[in-house]
């Protein structure tokens, strides 16, 4: 968790921030778990990822869309 201004912890924290992992387009079963049954890249709201790393995640998806290594 992260420290915030107010003194205390950043409950909400970034999976990714946290250090629990890396995004990495060449596996494709830890992106699947952020996409809907239609293939679509859900949002923040859901992934519960940061700004950033929720752009990293679009990436590293569109990359392995490209690969085919998950579906279209």
């Amino acid at each position: 968790m992260k420290p915030v201004a107010s003194g205390g912890t950043d409950t909400n924290s970034c999976q990714v921030c946290g250090g629990l992992w890396q995004l990495e387009y060449t596996r494709p079963e830890t992106l699947t778990p952020y996409l809907s049954a239609d293939g679509k890249l859900q949002g923040r709201n859901l992934t519960g990822f940061c700004e950033v790393h929720q752009q990293g995640l679009s990436r590293a998806v569109k990359r392995a869309r490209e690969l085919g290594l998950v579906p279209k």
